[in-house]
């Protein structure tokens, strides 16, 4: 692909409600699937082989732009101009994935910070990545999900539809 082909971070090419629900279901997949699974081995095969940090650094950086794909899509969503039948679609189809990337971000946190785990060798303790404050500049999305749930779920969505 050439230099300045690729979009923007956050540039959609597709509201559609099957494409949007399948974005973020991969979404969900690269995070827990691959990075977090991946970096709560913590560097203790690193002495081994360095094979997989580079793959899944850049990984990480394809996840991030998928943080920025879904930013995008809530703003998509948030406008006025936005028909109400397409936004409650495309709403029905972020909050499944939205809600579970919630709760196993929390199952995720909760393992990092076990007992067990803060008693490993430091080579082997977990390392809960991709991790960040919710007012890190640099993120587009919180790390905490609820507000933009609860927003969708009652905001969104009017009541009786």
């Amino acid at each position: 692909m050439r230099e300045g082909s690729e979009p923007e971070p956050g540039t959609l090419r597709c509201l559609e409600p099957a494409v949007v629900k399948r974005g973020e279901e991969i979404h969900n997949e690269v995070e827990f699937e691959w990075l977090r699974q991946f970096w709560f081995q913590g560097s203790r095969y690193s002495s081994c082989t360095d094979w997989w940090l580079q793959p899944m650094t850049h990984l990480e950086g394809l996840w991030e732009k998928m943080e920025h794909m879904t930013k995008a899509v809530l703003r998509a969503v948030r406008k006025e101009e936005q028909p109400t039948e397409q936004k409650n679609e495309i709403v029905t189809c972020l909050l499944a994935p939205l809600t579970e990337r919630q709760e196993l971000r929390r199952e995720w946190r909760t393992r990092c910070q076990s007992r067990i785990a803060r008693s490993l060798p430091d080579d082997q303790k977990p390392r809960c990545r991709p991790w960040w404050d919710d007012r890190d500049p640099r993120m587009p999305l919180p790390f905490d999900l609820g507000e933009i749930i609860s927003e969708l779920g009652h905001h969104l969505l009017p009541s009786g539809s």
